[in-house]
């Protein structure tokens, strides 16, 4: 703390000399201080500066790491194809997927896969089984007649499938963070009243076409959904490369004029 001026001696009510001597150390003291702490600022700005853009560069190498792995995870599912609402009580599930693929015309036979396994059910959804082909483009022709499922006669559809009344699917076995991206366009196809929303069946990139006839667009990650439908709300960003932090210039703007 600092001392009280000394009372002044003048008795006509003005400052006497020792009373300006003493203000004028009181002032150049303060500006003293106020230097000293704004050299300190601007170093713990700078120095915060760098932690900050230290935290953005890996936040970006780390979502950078995590796209590049689930493009990879993706690859190695390309001869894989996810069947659903089979019946895999009664007979082996390897029956089962070349019985379907029969009914959509479509010859398979226990030399054309490699491995087929049931996955654990999901609570509200039918059961999946996963089929690895040997020749991924055998599997991709297998989805592209999907759609020929719908004609299966009702007698055969009571041997084939877990639950009649729905309808079978098949799809490509995407990863679970594609499947979250799936269900964000989705949600956002719905809410901007847009044409569709699926899977590549080659790629497993997600697409969604805006107006009927229409290129689809490939959506690669939530921003790209929110370009096509800005007034979707997300729970969660996917497959963005993110700045955690806004850098701002310590030196574009002066906090302490010391002059």
């Amino acid at each position: 703390s600092y001392q009280q001026l000394p009372p002044s001696n003048s008795n006509d009510g003005e400052f006497s000399q020792l009373d300006v001597s003493c203000l004028l150390a009181r002032v150049n003291r303060l500006s003293k201080d106020l230097k000293f702490l704004c050299d300190e600022n601007t170093q713990l700005k700078g120095e915060i500066i760098l932690i900050k853009s230290a935290l953005n560069s890996q936040t970006k190498k780390i979502s950078e790491l995590e796209i590049e792995l689930d493009d990879l995870q993706q690859y190695g599912r390309r001869e894989n194809v996810c069947f659903s609402n089979l019946k895999i009580d009664d007979k082996p599930v390897i029956d089962q997927v070349i019985s379907l693929c029969e009914e959509i015309n479509v010859t398979v036979t226990k030399n054309d896969l490699v491995d087929v396994h049931p996955l654990p059910s999901t609570r509200g959804h039918a059961k999946r089984i996963i089929a690895r082909f040997k020749d991924r483009k055998l599997g991709q022709q297998v989805m592209g007649a999907r759609k020929s499922a719908k004609n299966i006669g009702a007698n055969k559809k009571k041997q084939l499938a877990a639950d009649p009344s729905r309808g079978f699917g098949i799809q490509p076995n995407i990863t679970s963070k594609r499947a979250m991206l799936l269900k964000q366009a989705k949600a956002a196809v719905e809410k901007g009243q847009l044409n569709g929303t699926w899977v590549d069946i080659k790629t497993g990139a997600i697409l969604i076409r805006v107006k009927p006839g229409e290129r689809p667009r490939v959506m690669r990650n939530t921003y790209d959904i929110l370009k096509l439908v800005p007034d979707f709300v997300p729970t969660e960003v996917l497959f963005c490369v993110d700045k955690l932090f806004d850098i701002y210039d310590s030196n574009s703007g002066n906090d302490c004029d010391t002059s």
